[in-house]
Formats: C-alpha cells, sequence, structure tokens
C-alpha cells in the first residue's frame, strides 16, 4: 500500500489526484481520489516509477496543481524452498532445516509451528542452513528484505518428528541401537535389570550399581525401616512422562521364603519430580534414589513380611 496528501486544505476546496498526467477516480484498489489523501494498494496501481500529483479546485481562483511526486515499489525476496525435516531425538545432534538458495540481500527467518525460534540467518546468494532443530513440528522461513523490510513466505515447509524413544536411549547410553550389549532383553552390567527396564525406570544401563533393589530391611519396634534404590527422575526420552512413581509393596509368608505372589499390597508411593541426575554426577549419570520408608505395624504382626520395590510413570 502507497498513500500521498496534499497541504492544501480548507473550505470549497476539491481534489483531483492525477496518475503520469490523467485523471484517476475512485474505485477497485484506488481510494481517496477526491480527499487531500490518496491511498493505493494492488499491483497496477502502485506501479514502480509512476508519477502522481493533484489538481486543487477552488470557487475564487483557479485551479492549482501540485508538485509530482514519484512512486517506487520495492520488490518483495524472492522464493526458495525449505529443506531438510526428519526424525530427531530430544537430546542429541538433531536434523537439518535450511533453504535450496537465498539473496545476499535478504535475513531468513526459522519459525516452528508459527514461532520464530533462534536468530536471523543472513542470506548468502546460495543456499542456507540453520542450526540442527530437536523440537518435533512444523518449520517454515519467512524472508526480509535488508533494506525494504518486504517479506516473503518460502516456499514448503520441514517437518520435524519424535525418533523412536528407546532408540534415542540407546545412542544415548551406547552409540547405537544395532548391538547385542544394548538390546532390550539384555543386561549390559549383568545386574539382573534389562536394557529396556532400566529406560522406563530412568536408570543409566551402563552403571552396574544403578539398579531397581531394596538394600536394607530393619526392625525398628513394631515398625519396619525399609531402604531402596528407587527410579532417577531421567524422563528425557519417555513421551509424556514428566515424573516417576517409586511403589513399596509388602505381603506375607513363612519364615522358609514361601509366600504368593497374588497376595502383594502397596504400602507407601514415592513421587519422584524430575530430579536433576546432572546434579549426581552428570548428564546420563542415572544413578536413581535413595529412600528410606517406614512401615508402621511392619513387625507387629507374627507373620514373616516380604517387601519388594517397583516403578511406574
Amino acid at each position: 500500500m502507497a498513500s500521498f496528501t496534499v497541504s492544501a486544505s480548507g473550505a470549497g476546496l476539491s481534489y483531483q489526484w492525477q496518475k503520469n498526467g490523467s485523471n484517476i477516480g475512485d474505485g477497485g484498489t484506488i481510494s481517496g481520489s477526491g480527499t487531500i489523501t490518496l491511498t493505493l494498494t494492488g499491483a497496477g496501481t502502485v506501479d514502480s516509477g509512476a508519477s502522481f500529483d493533484c489538481v486543487v479546485s477552488g470557487t475564487c481562483s483557479p485551479p492549482s496543481t501540485s508538485g509530482a511526486a514519484t512512486l517506487t515499489v520495492n520488490a518483495n525476496p524472492a522464493t526458495f524452498n525449505v529443506t531438510g525435516g526428519g526424525s530427531a531425538c530430544p537430546v542429541g545432534d538433531g536434523v537439518t532445516v535450511g533453504l535450496d538458495g537465498s539473496e545476499s540481500t535478504a535475513d531468513y527467518q526459522l519459525e516452528v509451528n508459527g514461532n520464530p525460534t533462534g536468530a536471523p540467518v543472513a542470506g548468502t546468494g546460495s543456499a542456507i542452513s540453520f542450526a540442527n532443530q530437536t523440537a518435533a513440528g512444523t518449520y517454515t522461513i519467512i524472508a526480509s528484505n535488508v533494506t525494504s523490510g518486504c517479506t516473503a513466505t518460502m516456499n514448503g515447509s520441514a517437518s520435524v518428528s519424535p525418533a523412536d524413544p528407546f532408540a534415542c536411549w540407546q545412542l544415548q547410553y551406547f552409540g547405537s541401537n544395532n548391538c547385542a550389549l544394548c538390546a532390550g532383553n539384555v543386561s549390559y552390567t549383568g545386574d539382573g535389570m534389562s536394557n529396556t527396564n532400566k529406560f522406563l525406570a530412568g536408570f543409566s544401563p551402563t552403571n552396574s550399581a544403578a539398579y531397581l533393589r531394596i538394600s536394607s530391611v530393619a526392625r525398628s519396634g513394631t515398625n519396619v525401616i525399609v531402604t531402596y534404590l528407587g527410579a532417577s527422575g531421567d524422563t528425557n526420552y519417555v513421551p509424556g512422562v514428566q515424573s516417576r512413581t517409586n511403589v513399596l509393596d509388602f505381603t506375607t509368608g513363612g519364615a522358609g521364603g514361601n509366600y504368593t505372589n497374588g497376595g502383594w499390597q502397596d504400602t507407601f508411593q514415592t513421587n519422584i519430580l524430575g530430579v536433576d541426575i546432572s546434579a549426581a554426577g552428570g548428564e546420563g549419570t542415572g544413578l536413581g534414589t535413595v529412600t528410606n520408608m517406614t512401615d508402621i505395624g511392619g513387625a507387629a504382626s507374627s507373620a514373616t513380611r516380604y517387601y519388594r520395590v517397583r516403578v511406574v510413570p
């Protein structure tokens, strides 16, 4: 849109705008030709290089023609095709998003789901790329001419989708998701807890001290104090999981170790809310959380009591 205004105004004056010396009137993409301001929008009325002036008429004086003004129309940035995308892990190198061409007179802003992300990248006259992306979403690019500010949306988009969570976890800890020791049903350290279960519980599969277990059971009067290593707060790879719950169960049985699996009952549940495992030795340590729970009255019965710990999302 472009507009021109004359300074002459007052009662009894009329205005006739001209384009390249010919009268123009209201209608279509032209408005205000009978007023002090002429507004132009749309191709055909905003021709670059056109000359506009205004003839001002009054009842007591001859018409007066204003000085001419030239309209310059800046072109929008050229359009190129968005490239890249693919599947990305939430923690990792990500995937590339870019353009198959660019102009040195434009800056390019990457957007994800319609929101700017990262700083604009200056055009080079050839293909460009942005920092690798890990966030899932639809990526588009807006070009802006560095002189005029005219903008254009680039052609197409790139899609980034979440990669398989377990495969990402394997890459984080093993550097591969296609090896014998990193298979889901294998216990890498031989501690009896499979890689799949360590993934679900947030444990490091390469740390032999990191596995779900009860470390001690001690009687205190009529109570029982149970100390166990529960799940950690490493939720990087499990979609939708923001916390985990460690559940301590008990059942009764005989002194010889015979008990009924169907007799397990919950005693306590402890929420592990986003524990920052980096504070316990660095990302990927996955040491878990040591917890002491008191089973009130657990030693009051003459029956032998058995405990187990499990983890749920």
